[in-house]
């Protein structure tokens, strides 16, 4: 679809739709149709897991005919890679997790490894965030060893 393909605004501007197209649309659809648009659209947003009052907002431009408005600020993601990302955050913060409970339980580097099955690098560098974080809270820690990944997907 070619909606998966845009990115941002900028990209959407670069259709080069007529000037007024958007603002024709939404003056001109009938309301019958507007709801249909909204309902899908809304249908569409929830499988995505946007928070309801996010998906309102959506709809509410398309009900009140501000379509024009609609993608103004409008910043696409890749699905898959966000999928992706996630998995491997879930993946990190499970093994730091483990680590933590091993390390609670008066446990070594190497028992660790050994226990866990992972590589002792990986689980030094662990240990050493934990150190550093003074904590043992997996998300503070993933943080920490990942300062450039963003905490939320959507903005």
């Amino acid at each position: 679809m070619l909606i998966n393909k845009l990115q941002d605004a900028s990209e959407f501007k670069d259709l080069y739709l007529p000037e007024d197209y958007l603002k024709d649309l939404s003056e001109n659809t009938p309301d019958e149709v507007l709801e249909i648009i909204s309902k899908v659209i809304t249908v569409m947003l929830r499988k995505l897991n946007l928070e309801e009052n996010e998906i309102l907002d959506f709809t509410d431009q398309v009900r009140e005919r501000k379509m024009g408005e609609l993608f103004e600020n409008f910043r696409g993601y890749d699905v898959p890679a966000v999928r992706r990302e996630s998995e491997a955050k879930g993946d990190a913060t499970r093994l730091i997790k483990q680590v933590c409970i091993k390390l609670e339980k008066g446990k070594t580097i190497e028992q660790i490894a050994e226990d866990l099955e992972e590589n002792t690098n990986t689980i030094t560098q662990i240990c050493t965030a934990i150190e550093k974080a003074g904590t043992h809270d997996a998300a503070t820690i993933y943080q920490l060893m990942n300062p450039k990944q963003e905490d939320n997907v959507r903005e």
